[in-house]
């Protein structure tokens, strides 16, 4: 009774049920007949007959075979597309098989009738080796088979290439599991003629399987010098991408010029030679230095290669052994760091250069595990690397039940197939009979049970290997305690301008990392004011309002499960205080006389509640107590009295700022000036006359110099001496840009333990020969080369930390020391263009050198009428702070004046850029004169050069363009004009080009052609800037 109803109350009466199983045994006897006239399709063909009986290979250029339908008693014709093992679909007649694999040979009936399809599978296969010509060879087996050596019997692929040639090994290698005891290969020379290396260089190159400009290059080669010992030696050099070639030579007898991991070796980077092997290009054997047919090919060299270290070993077993020949990570041989490669997988290709004969022959014994046998095949067996985004999922610590649990995304990497599809499934249950999939929406799934899930990521290649990796999530039911608690301190009420101090920023019961984003709102407007994470937590947050009203605080944040949101206002009042928050640039140190400009320092006051920037008072004092001071006016200083120390006092209502400069006293403005003492923090220095030796003092554990003015870096030198028994292993200068403390250039002058010499300049890092006991270096740093020099300049090398340079093109000098033993000395000889020194008896100097300077330039031509922005212009002087520079632009004798209404004449504000607007033709010359406070004074010009590039142009008048022979010709006159020149100041010089091309200057407005033929009349036409126009029209004379 109870169904009954239910089927009452959908409305289910008996005559329509009954209509509805009529229905339905319709349908199925319908399909019942319609099964029993389904006919198999086929496909058949003689051409696709032949073509799946053949072999096919990758770089196989195929036709694409014509096949029929049948479909019973039918046949169709068919359209054909092939389908490559990557699902791309090609329809073209003709394809070249690019991927070794399964493909797909897709017919179609053209036949309207039908839609049938057929599928026809075949493979491509690929030759574990390919030459990129035809010129070259490879070949397998035995030596003595393949060549003119017998090589003792020894087997295994000899390859001979052509010049501009190369041999691939087509097989991805999987370098991860190499180590030092792994031969990376062993390969030895077989010259065409005896006593002749085939080619100087030969190239065996490792490419990233997924990156093709990470590579990695052994460079194998003889050596230059063609003595009879260095043809028994294949030297090799070492490296990545970015990075210069090094090789390291053993040096048993620990004659080297550095040591690494206790060995003493040569450091070879970018010469002649390289790291050792007891082998030869030549023929020679190595042990006996003679040429004998029989000792050729018998002996290998040998490469290793760790992938975890990055360390390459290279040599031989018959003298010197294997041994270290380069690590392309470690910072104290390379400036650029190798990463290695995407998955560790690449691919190996073998080249050569320099060549001397046709040929460059040779014999791999080993490569890289490979297997070295004729019509050997790629078989691809691994399967693709898959990497998830997995940092967040790792950290959490469970799923909840009745919350989205996020499905990170995920990547899938294979050596042959490039990149691959990654397929994300969430099961309960996973791999036992119970398993069954849970649904995944909008990138996450839902917990419905507190129990156990696992999210499989899969991922399939072309050869269908399939990856798995798998996560398991436990899932638990909601608890009050799994809510995560947000501490903070919530700030209160406060006046305008005071700052809001959130400190820092804790969660407590937070499922795994936690992430917040704390926002504010204020008038309209709403900005973010910090993103803080599990990682970053421990940094106080801070907020000032400038202006008075009711802020909005917005806190978003989240853990793995749970998402929160909290909002709270904060009342501004408008009594608020002066405030003073920038910082003054002031000068490290002052000297005595010295006139210094002083920088203004703004603040804010508030009125009715908003900010207004406002200039502080300052004070100038010999101690820190300025009540009974008067402010200062105007904006210099120079202090006279024999002070200690200067105080700059800032102050703006009740804020106040001090700052306490030390005051040298170097004879500034006289005829013997200390220049030695321009240098502080010294317990001695020994003055000569061209240098000066410092010893550095000692102030809370560590040793420093200063240098006490700041100084010109665009070419920036220094000249300094390690003294031999020096009690320190590093110097460090440290540049500080004068305006902007945050950009600083440390360069590192260090020892390496056999004392040879090491420079790290903002962690770029690079070794040399030199030693750095007892050297002279010449250091310089170049603006336009953004790096350092130990040579004065003839070599730089780039400043690492992604380095951009001086703003200010000025900085402060810092020297320190590290590793010091007892008083570290250093003798310092030069300094930019000033000596350390003195020329004078009481070991004192003048000042007779001029100040330095950036030296701007304008390249090429500029248009006229177009926007000129003038290059900012920097000068410093070593000794002196005060020194005046102008500038002057002119055209003609006459001054420019800006775009912005400046008259660009003895302008003292250079370092900002003047736009001007190049209005007529001509050089126009920027002239700076810089001189320092006794008038030592230098001057520099450029041009910026508007030039009339435009040629004139030119306008035939009515003419004859038929004549006969010996009739006197009309030539036509023409109209000239030019965008500058008027048309009476273009020079025209006119010329008859006969028969024969013989060119004539004609004097007169006609000519006489005397014989038949094509004459032409030319017209050449410049005007005063030199531009010219070539126009002529011809003349048939009969």
């Amino acid at each position: 009774m109870m169904k009954k109803r239910e089927r009452a109350k959908y409305g289910i009466t008996l005559p329509l049920l009954l209509g509805v199983v009529c229905l339905c045994a319709a349908l199925v006897l319908g399909f019942a007949l319609s099964a029993q006239k389904t006919v198999r399709a086929e496909c058949t063909g003689e051409e696709l007959t032949a073509f799946l009986a053949e072999e096919h290979f990758v770089g196989e250029t195929v036709t694409l075979p014509k096949a029929q339908i049948k479909e019973g008693d039918k046949t169709y014709e068919t359209d054909v597309a092939l389908i490559a093992p990557d699902g791309s679909m090609y329809r073209a007649s003709t394809v070249v098989l690019q991927d070794f694999g399964g493909y797909t040979l897709l017919y179609t009936a053209k036949n309207g009738e039908t839609h049938a399809q057929y599928k026809e599978p075949f493979t491509v296969k690929q030759y574990m080796y390919s030459l990129s010509g035809e010129r070259s060879e490879v070949g397998f087996g035995a030596v003595s088979s393949l060549t003119e050596y017998p090589a003792e019997g020894r087997s295994g692929m000899v390859a001979d290439l052509a010049e501009n040639e190369t041999l691939y090994a087509n097989a991805a290698i999987d370098l991860r599991d190499f180590t030092a005891e792994d031969d990376l290969f062993r390969v030895s020379f077989l010259p065409h003629a005896m006593g002749t290396a085939d080619a100087q260089f030969v190239y065996i190159t490792l490419t990233d399987a997924h990156d093709s400009s990470n590579t990695v290059t052994i460079e194998l080669r003889y050596s230059p010098d063609g003595s009879t010992t260095e043809t028994c030696r294949v030297f090799a050099m070492f490296y990545a991408s970015g990075q210069g070639k090094l090789g390291l030579e053993y040096m048993p007898d620990g004659n080297g010029d550095f040591t690494y991991d206790g060995k003493s070796y040569k450091h070879h980077q970018n010469d002649g030679y390289g790291s050792k092997a007891a082998a030869s290009m030549q023929g020679y054997n190595p042990l006996s230095v003679s040429l004998k047919e029989e000792d050729v090919g018998t002996m290998d060299i040998v490469c290793r290669f760790d992938y975890e270290t990055k360390r390459f070993y290279y040599g031989e077993n018959i003298q010197q052994g294997i041994n270290l020949a380069n690590d392309l990570d470690d910072p104290n041989l390379q400036s650029v760091l190798w990463q290695g490669f995407t998955t560790g997988e690449c691919y190996l290709s073998v080249s050569a250069a320099s060549y001397a004969q046709s040929h460059c022959r040779m014999l791999f014994t080993h490569l890289a595990g490979l297997p070295l046998t004729e019509n050997g095949m790629v078989a691809d067996t691994e399967a693709p690397a898959i990497t998830v985004d997995d940092a967040d999922l790792a950290a959490a610590d469970y799923a909840a039940v009745g919350k989205p649990f996020a499905v990170p995304s995920a990547t899938a990497l294979d050596g042959y197939a490039g990149e691959c599809a990654v397929t994300a499934r969430v099961y309960t249950a996973y791999g036992t009979g119970s398993q069954a999939l849970v649904a995944i929406e909008n990138g996450a799934f839902t917990p419905t049970q507190a129990r156990e899930y696992t999210i499989v990521y899969t991922a399939e290649d072309y050869a269908g290997n399939v990856a798995e990796k798998t996560y398991t999530v436990v899932a638990k039911e909601r608890t009050a305690g799994m809510d995560m608690e947000l501490s903070y301190n919530k700030p209160a009420s406060l006046a305008v301008g005071q700052e809001m101090n959130f400190g820092a920023f804790t969660a407590e019961n937070a499922n795994g990392n936690w992430y917040l984003t704390l926002r504010v709102a204020f008038g309209g407007e709403s900005e973010t004011i910090a993103e803080i994470s599990a990682e970053n937590a421990a940094e106080e947050v801070a907020y000032r309002p400038m202006e008075a009203g009711t802020y909005t605080f917005t806190l978003e944040y989240r853990d793995y499960t749970n998402a929160y949101t909290e909002e709270f206002d904060v009342e501004v009042s408008a009594d608020g205080a002066p405030i003073l928050l920038a910082e003054p640039q002031l000068p490290r140190y002052i000297i005595k006389d010295a006139q210094y400009t002083l920088p203004a320092l703004n603040g804010y006051t508030f009125v009715n509640g908003a900010a207004q920037e406002t200039p502080a008072v300052l004070y100038v004092t010999q101690t820190k107590e300025y009540s009974n001071a008067a402010p200062v006016t105007g904006n210099t200083v120079t202090v006279s009295e024999d002070w200690a120390e200067c105080w700059f006092t800032y102050v703006l209502g009740d804020a106040v700022k001090q700052y306490g400069v030390p005051v040298h006293d170097v004879g500034y403005g006289t005829n013997s000036v200390k220049v030695y003492q321009y240098f502080t923090g010294f317990s001695d220095a020994d003055v000569e006359q061209a240098q000066v030796t410092y010893t550095a003092a000692e102030k809370s554990g560590t040793y420093s110099l200063d240098f006490i003015n700041v100084l010109m870096t665009y070419n920036f030198g220094m000249t300094f001496t390690v003294p031999a028994d020096a009690k320190y292993s590093s110097v460090t200068l440290t540049l500080t840009d004068k305006d902007d403390p945050s950009v600083v250039l440390k360069t590192t002058l260090s020892a390496q333990s056999d004392g040879s010499l090491v420079v790290e300049s903002n962690g770029a890092r690079n070794a040399f020969t030199a030693k750095f006991y007892g050297s002279t270096v010449s250091f310089a740093y170049s603006s336009a080369e953004l790096g350092v020099s130990i040579d004065g300049g003839t070599n730089y090398y780039p400043a690492g930390g992604g380095w951009a340079g001086f703003p200010s093109e000025r900085a402060w000098l810092n020297i320190s020391f590290g590793g010091v033993t007892g008083e570290p000395q250093i003798t310092v000889s030069r300094l930019n263009n000033q000596t350390i020194g003195y020329i004078m008896p009481n070991k004192n100097a003048q000042d007779v050198t001029a100040p330095q300077f950036n030296t701007p330039v304008s390249d090429g031509y500029q248009e006229v009428g177009s926007l000129y922005t003038l290059a900012p212009f920097y000068a410093a002087d070593v000794l002196d702070p005060n020194i005046t520079v102008t500038m002057s632009v002119t055209l003609n004798g006459n001054y420019l004046t800006s775009e912005d209404g400046i008259l660009l004449k003895n302008i003292s504000d250079v370092e900002r850029g003047y736009t001007i607007r190049l209005a007529e033709y001509g050089n126009y010359a920027v002239n700076y004169a810089v001189s320092d406070s006794v008038g030592n004074r230098a001057t520099y010009v450029y041009a910026i050069n508007v030039a009339d590039t435009e040629s004139p142009a030119v306008t035939f008048g009515s003419h004859a363009d038929k004549a006969e022979a010996g009739e006197r010709v009309d030539i036509a006159a023409i109209t000239v004009s030019d965008n500058v020149s008027d048309a009476a100041n273009c020079t025209v010089r006119t010329y008859i080009c006969s028969p024969q091309n013989m060119f004539t200057l004609l004097e007169e407005d006609s000519f006489v052609p005397e014989t038949a033929g094509t004459y032409s009349v030319w017209y050449f036409v410049t005007d005063e800037a030199g531009n010219c126009t070539f126009a002529h029209y011809d003349v048939v004379v009969s």
